[in-house]
């Protein structure tokens, strides 16, 4: 498929953008023994950089410092910064609601989920038992007829 003379210019220009764009911000020093010209105005506008000078720049001139035109004083801002951590955590299957979790089918047939209680709430359950030494029954209820009808 060719494309037309409008997308290949489009092409063209994101090409430029890419080619020359740049992430961070350094401090760079001119290394030779003379003045330096930069292939690329600087965001301030320095295109030329007397010996022994300093400027800031993106990641763009890093080349320069490879081919040891420029030397690299220090970084002020990264390139590639840390992935942002997101906070939030997907809760446990005891934290979501018993009808939030998901059916589970067995052979058997599907599975009921059902909240364990905590071991500090296995204490008190255990505490308000009676002992084998013969602690006395609890009345639940004030009457013990509550809820019952004869007919």
């Amino acid at each position: 498929m060719r494309l037309s003379k409008y997308e290949k210019n489009i092409l063209r220009n994101q090409k430029r953008k890419a080619a020359l764009g740049g992430k961070g911000l350094f401090v760079f020093r001119n290394n030779t023994s003379g003045e330096l010209f930069l292939p690329r105005a600087t965001k301030s506008g320095i295109t030329r950089v007397a010996e022994g000078d300093e400027f800031q720049g993106d990641d763009y001139y890093m080349f320069m410092v490879r081919n040891n035109e420029l030397r690299l004083v220090r970084q002020i801002e990264p390139a590639n910064p840390p992935p942002v951590i997101n906070e939030q955590v997907e809760p446990t299957m005891a934290d979501k609601l018993i009808t939030e979790q998901p059916p589970v089918v067995t052979n058997e047939g599907t599975v009921e989920w059902v909240e364990k209680p905590i071991e500090s709430e296995k204490k008190k359950l255990n505490e308000s038992q009676p002992d084998q030494q013969g602690q006395q029954d609890i009345l639940l209820n004030e009457n013990p007829m509550d809820g019952i009808e004869i007919i």
